[in-house]
């Protein structure tokens, strides 16, 4: 129904094990989806849920039987009618929603319209429409006009800066007249025609603004409107109208044609619609054709006619929790969602088909041992290696998915030195660098299949000074970088094998801001960029060993938005992104000042522990609320 342009993509969390994932009902290669549900225990006022929008704010609104649900993310705020209180929703029962150009939101209520005003928070009802049920709304961008359908009524456009109201009812005597007064959707075409859903048909009201075209059923011909009950409209990106109806299925319209082509249900045919009850119509970004009926979700990939259904299932919690679908939407992360009659609103994000997964499995010698896992290094073959949290370290063929894993065992020497692995980083020679969180640093050589041991020893000022090691980084000269937790930075010369400190000196503030580092970055011109854990970023000139702080400043939004930072990541351009505990930072040109993108702007959470790029440049960020991509 309603798609909204995003500037970043949210994906859920990833931990997508094979029983959480809904299975479709359909036969055949179908990919499963795996719904969260949103409902009255998460805060939802009522579980039908009639219409969904995300305005352009990122709230996503949801019209129920008992009040109009604003959500943010994390809770909900309902808006209700109160019978003391004329600012109050003309009745709780909202059918739709609709964002005007102003960014304020009206309201379709069993007892007529209201205006929800951002800049104040204020409901305001329109009088000229009062105790009119209000079925579906339109907003008319090129004419300031908002199109009401009634549910009895008949068709009404108001006029948003004036207020002034025009009515189409349908007149027996007039056959250019609306087909009938009842009217159940609304669509706005790229033309700027309006299709009108009635249940006498699909009418199409002509440029002028006074005389309807009418498309209804013809008993004898198989290439008219399947039902005149009229439940929802939709214009794809091929120009096409998509009908759907109260009882006749699904119609494709040809509108240089006039011709329907029908999609209905066949008990006899499993890949057939599912129910040809059709409340809700929507096409994603990706072209993909998502229906709402009586008996499910049904999806129509593009240039094929055969259905997959995803339906309830009460043994899978992660299934639609009722069939009866009402609204479709895609929020500007390219999320679906799904609101139904009895189980409240469902989120999926289409993202997840792009992504295969590894679960973890302890159980298998050649599978991944945990889920926890922390860190990435491709070698020169091709391998990935993964370390994790708390069962080692692995290496897995891509070819075939089978995993070789190195655990630590105090008896063997040469072997891995801790199972809690914090860190990777292949160099220029082919070893891989291991940093732990309890046992300081590994190199690995692979051909001989030995790790050798870098540990803190207070006996020997030149080895490494703590043994917690958070992030490893080679720079363009071949030096190594080795932040610790407690210890400061550490740069490493492989032919002395001794590190030379770099620590935190309350008396310098040319020193590095803090000893407790979270990350490491290098800039184009081989500078280090050091991210601390409470302490800011500093900013590291090798030749001359001094360093520049950069801190968050309260009351000052071009400064760090949080001195907790995560991880750092220079992008191809040359561009520092920070992620922090207080959201995602860019360093601006001036060197100096930083720009900060929070929820606010769409990031799945304030919370951003990693960052990558992919080879179109957008950015990928790992969050305490999923994965989101920067586009």
């Amino acid at each position: 129904m309603k798609p909204i342009e995003a500037r970043f993509a949210i994906l859920a969390p990833l931990a997508l094990a094979a029983a959480s994932l809904a299975v479709p009902a359909a036969a055949g290669p179908v990919r499963p989806i795996r719904f969260d549900r949103l409902s009255l225990d998460q805060g939802l006022s009522q579980s039908t849920v009639m219409d969904i929008l995300q305005d352009r704010r990122g709230y996503v609104w949801l019209a129920t039987e008992d009040g109009l649900n604003r959500f943010d993310g994390l809770s909900f705020k309902v808006y209700k009618h109160d019978p003391a209180d004329a600012s109050s929703l003309p009745s709780s029962f909202v059918w739709d929603v609709e964002e005007d150009g102003a960014g304020n939101l009206c309201a379709a209520t069993s007892s007529g319209l209201a205006t929800w005003e951002r800049a104040t928070d204020r409901v305001v009802r329109q009088e000229k429409l009062a105790g009119r049920n209000i079925r579906v709304l339109r907003f008319a961008s090129r004419e300031n006009a908002l199109w009401v359908g009634t549910r009895d009524g008949g068709l009404v456009r108001l006029d948003l800066a004036s207020g002034a109201l025009r009515r189409f009812a349908h007149d027996p005597a007039d056959a250019s007249s609306l087909a009938d007064d009842r009217v159940y959707a609304l669509h706005l075409d790229g033309e700027g025609r309006l299709w009108v859903g009635t249940d006498g048909g699909l009418d199409l009201l002509d440029a002028g603004g006074r005389r309807f075209t009418h498309f209804a059923p013809e008993p004898s011909n198989p290439a008219s409107l399947s039902d005149a009950k009229v439940r929802a409209i939709l214009g794809d990106d091929a120009g096409s109208i998509w009908v759907g109806t109260s009882g006749g299925g699904l119609n494709r319209m040809d509108p240089a044609t006039g011709r329907f082509e029908r999609f209905q249900h066949d008990a006899q045919t499993p890949s057939t619609l599912a129910h040809d009850q059709v409340r809700a119509l929507l096409q994603d970004t990706e072209g993909r054709l998502w229906v709402g009926t009586s008996g499910g979700l049904d999806l129509l990939e593009p240039g094929r006619r055969s259905f997959a259904h995803y339906r309830q299932d009460p043994r899978n919690p992660f299934s639609l929790a009722d069939d009866h679908v009402l609204a479709l939407a895609q929020d500007r992360g390219g999320v679906l969602w799904v609101g139904t009659r009895l189980g409240g609103v469902h989120k999926w994000n289409p993202l997840s088909w792009q992504f295969g997964h590894v679960a973890p499995d302890s159980d298998n010698p050649a599978g991944l041992g945990s889920g926890h896992v922390t860190s990435f290094s491709e070698d020169r073959a091709g391998r990935l290696w993964i370390g994790t949290f708390d069962a080692g370290l692995y290496v897995m063929e891509r070819a075939t998915g089978e995993m070789t894993a190195y655990r630590h065992d105090p008896k063997h020497e040469h072997g891995l030195g801790s199972d809690q692995v914090m860190a990777l980083r292949h160099d220029h020679r082919g070893d891989l660098w291991i940093g732990t969180a309890d046992a300081g640093l590994d190199r690995f050589n692979a051909a001989t299949g030995v790790f050798r041991h870098y540990r803190s020893d207070p006996r020997r000022a030149e080895g490494l000074s703590a043994n917690g090691v958070t992030a490893i980084l080679e720079d363009h000269a071949g030096r190594l970088w080795v932040s610790t937790y407690g210890g400061g930075l550490e740069r490493f010369d492989p032919e002395t094998e001794r590190f030379t400190h770099l620590r935190s000196d309350p008396k310098n503030q040319s020193s590095l801001s803090g000893d407790r580092v979270s990350s490491l970055a290098e800039s184009a011109d081989g500078r280090l960029w050091v991210g601390t854990m409470e302490k800011g970023l500093s900013l590291l000139d090798p030749r001359s060993g001094r360093f520049r702080r950069f801190e968050h400043r309260p009351g000052d939004a071009r400064s760090l938005p949080s001195d907790a930072i995560h991880t750092l990541f220079v992008d191809a351009g040359g561009s520092l992104w920070v992620g922090t505990h207080s959201g995602l930072a860019r360093l601006l040109p001036d060197g100096s000042s930083f720009e900060t993108l929070t929820t606010r702007n769409g990031l799945s959470s304030d919370v951003v522990y990693g960052i990558r790029s992919d080879r179109h440049g957008r950015l990928w960020l790992s969050t305490n609320n999923g994965l989101c991509r920067l586009d």
